[in-house]
Order: structure tokens, then sequence, then C-alpha cells
């Protein structure tokens, strides 16, 4: 059983979103700062593991599956574009989480920028974690557990949504000034995209998948939008991307997914670090107690008036 909590009206939402649409100044690029670059010492392979969401796929249409999102993640990319003044190469980077879908991302443009006709054409295949006040330190570590598992190169890059008035005030378009600090400051590293390994163009990727598409309070959508972020998952549902996950091996293909610390606090708890910071030491004793492995699906919700709510999946609370 799931208890929602702190959902405003889809219209609400897109009235609030369409007012700072207008008013938000991109010119203004967040400052960056690159804390890693380069790819952590790889972990071993993770076995496929028995899982109550375990995909269906046969192991043919899983390949067939990958097949087709490794072309998709072609298209959308630098390596079949034409050399910019004869240089050539490009950067692609990843809007990466540590996620399942953002992993898979990952993975497919590594294994694009690996294939024979690129391999040694300068196309850089980065993955860039946002490190702002709503990623907790175990997903942190997670991430780059995960970004060396894949053998992707890693870059951590501060961002500033924590000084922006609309994302604290978390008042149903936090995500929408998140990912824009996100994707601002994704871009202010695509001016530094010599220096990772890359040249000539740089497109942005994320982890967008169907059913994130046809929800309307993912907001941070709309950012992804005014960034042309491509997003080559848009066309599978979260099932096939766990296929997909697993058939590459993917160390997190079953795991729960993972959004942000700022999504546990109701409509109208300010995002401040306190909050967030007391909502990860909550979600982290909850977890030890119980004793949850990352495949159960598990919330400690930010209420209003310091009141809390625990959310376990139904079949985790049937088992007892």
């Amino acid at each position: 059983m799931i208890l929602r909590t702190g959902t405003a009206p889809v219209s609400t939402v897109a009235g609030r979103v369409s007012h700072h649409v207008r008013k938000r100044d991109h010119s203004r690029v967040p400052s960056v700062e690159v804390i890693y670059a380069g790819s952590p010492p790889s972990i071993p392979a993770a076995p496929p593991r028995a899982s109550s969401c375990a995909p269906a796929s046969d192991g043919g249409a899983a390949t067939a599956l990958v097949d087709a999102l490794l072309s998709t993640t072609r298209r959308l990319g630098t390596w079949d574009r034409p050399a910019p003044h004869g240089v050539g190469g490009g950067t692609n980077l990843v809007a990466f989480s540590g996620g399942v879908d953002s992993s898979l991302v990952a993975a497919l443009v590594h294994g694009v920028s690996r294939s024979a006709p690129f391999r040694n054409d300068g196309h850089a295949a980065v993955a860039a974690l946002g490190v702002g006040p709503a990623l907790g330190a175990a997903q942190r570590s997670f991430a780059a557990e995960v970004a060396g598992h894949i053998g992707i190169d890693l870059v951590e890059v501060h961002t500033e949504e924590g000084t922006d008035q609309g994302y604290v005030a978390n008042e149903g378009t936090a995500c929408y000034h998140c990912k824009t600090h996100l994707y601002g400051a994704l871009s202010a590293i695509s001016l530094h995209a010599t220096s990772i390994g890359g040249g000539g163009d740089v497109v942005m990727f994320n982890g967008t998948n169907a059913d994130d598409a046809s929800d309307p309070t993912r907001v941070g959508l709309i950012a992804a939008a005014e960034f042309r972020v491509a997003s080559p998952l848009a066309s599978i549902d979260k099932l096939l991307v766990r296929d997909a996950s697993r058939h590459l091996g993917l160390p997190n293909w079953d795991h729960a997914s993972s959004p942000c610390l700022r999504s546990r606090l109701a409509i109208g708890v300010k995002a401040t670090k306190e909050h967030l910071l007391r909502v990860e030491r909550a979600e982290g004793f909850v977890r030890e107690s119980l004793g949850l492995g990352p495949g159960v699906d598990m919330r400690v919700r930010m209420l209003a008036r310091g009141r809390a709510a625990v959310e376990l999946d139904g079949e985790t609370l049937r088992r007892g």
C-alpha cells in the first residue's frame, strides 16, 4: 500500500510552472565545480537475482530491445553528426543519478562510444552526477559504484538549487527548479568538453522513460525540454527498462526507484538542508531496523506540522 501525500492539482502545478518558465533567464548559467573526473575502480559484475519485479522477456527479446535502444542512442548523440570545422568527436553527457533509468542510459551511451566505428573517434561518454542538498550520501556512493561497473567516466557537479527560493518553497515546482539548475550546470560543463576528453558538439541525455512522460506531476520534464535533453528511453516503460538493464548485467536492475530526497517532502514543507538530512537519516534507520534490501520500495514522508509517514510497498506489508 502506497500513501500519496502532498500532490497538488495538475492544473495548479502547470500554471505555476508556466509562470516560472516565463520569468526564468537561461542566459545565467549556474556555477559548476567538477570535483571528480575519471572512472572509479570497477566492481564485480552482479549476477541476475530473483526478484518479484523480474522482467518476463526472454533473452532474444531482451537482445533485440537493447539493440534498438543502442540504435536510438546513437541517433540522438553526437556520433553521426558532421564534424564542425573538420574536427571529429563530441561529448555525450548523461545526467546520472545511479538509479536504474540513468544507469541504463549511461551504459547505452558508453556502449555506443566503445563500439568499433567510434572507439578512437574522440566521442566522449561522460556520466555527470549532480551534487546538491537532495542527494543522500549513500546514493552518492552507490552512483560511483554503478558508474565504475559500467566503465563510464564520472564527474560530480555541485548544483545550486538550495539557493533558489522557488526550490526551497516546495510549492509544486521544486522539480522544475532543481532540473533547471542541473541542466544549467551540465551546460556549463559542455563549455569544458575538450578537457573532459571530447570536442565538437555536446548532447545531454537523461533517463526519462514512457511512464515518466505520462506523469503530469513530473514538471522537471519541462526543464529537460528547455535544454533539449535527449531521452533514449522515452518509448519504453519501467518494466522494459529493467529488462534491458538485467540483460546488460547492471547491478541495480531490480532496485526500487530512488527519487531524490526532496520528493519525500509534502507540498509546502520547505526543502531545507535540515529537512532533507532528517529524511535521509530516518530512511536509513527504517531500512536498517526492518532489514530492507535495495529492492524494497520504502519512503519516509515529511508532512506538515512536524509529522512523518512511512510508506512500504504492499508485498512487504503482507510479508509482515
